[in-house]
């Protein structure tokens, strides 16, 4: 067991109720960035949700096995996921809230977060929201918006489209990066304590070049940050 363990193990509890579910991990790296690579589409094909799941599924474990890499953190990052949004007249109207919906969301094997208040983008008048990753057996929005909610004592059903609607768009849009003005994605990659910068940067960028070349066509990656390029210009004047 690391030396880290017991420090996590203490932090866990004290970890809102959603994080825990979806699990913790710690890592070991340096804490300087090595090299930022962005991904971006050349001719604005793909937007950054969809470059930030292609990472996800595709480069993201490839980089982190890369011989003395750390960690690495993803800027912009953006995460598919079902957004719930409801009317909270049409809430009010049928004496629901936000929490009833929790219920039947949890009831039906659904992780979900709470409710929350004007996250954006948000449409004008619009109260509540639900983001939430899909687990279970809803595939898309239809499956959502026909959640029942509620049952009447006349035996009608209250669905999710009867209170609002559902979509699949980005789990945050609370960050956002460019490069050039295109919408892009960004890598940042760490070292592990006590490795050489330049041996760990010549591993990157020669798994990224493999990487790059089952890309998507018009997707594009371009290193914008280099530390070992400072490394390399003083190890020549000595």
């Amino acid at each position: 067991m690391s030396s880290d363990s017991p420090r996590l193990a203490r932090a866990t509890p004290r970890l809102p109720t959603t994080v825990q579910q979806f699990g913790v991990t710690a890592q070991t790296s340096s804490t300087s960035i090595l090299l930022v690579y962005a991904l971006y589409p050349e001719n604005n094909e793909d937007d950054a949700l969809f470059i930030s799941n292609y990472i996800d599924l595709n480069l993201r474990d490839q980089l982190l096995r890369t011989p003395r890499v750390g960690d690495l953190t993803i800027f912009g990052e953006k995460q598919y996921a079902m957004r719930l949004w409801f009317d909270p007249n049409a809430l009010a109207s049928r004496g629901l809230t936000v929490a009833d919906v929790s219920t039947a969301l949890r009831s039906q094997n659904i992780l979900a977060g709470a409710g929350t208040l004007g996250q954006s983008p948000i449409p004008p008048g619009q109260s509540y929201e639900i983001p939430l990753r899909v687990n279970g057996q809803f595939k898309d929005a239809s499956d959502f918006e026909n959640l029942v909610i509620q049952v009447e004592s006349n035996g009608n059903l209250i669905k999710l489209q009867d209170v609002g609607r559902a979509e699949l768009g980005s789990e945050t849009y609370s960050s956002n990066a460019r490069n050039n003005g295109k919408p892009s994605i960004g890598i940042a990659i760490y070292q592990s304590p006590g490795s050489n910068a330049l041996d760990v940067s010549k591993n990157v960028q020669a798994q990224m070049n493999e990487l790059m070349k089952d890309f998507p066509p018009g997707l594009k990656a371009q290193i914008v940050y280099d530390t070992v390029g400072f490394c390399k210009h003083h190890s020549k004047k000595w």
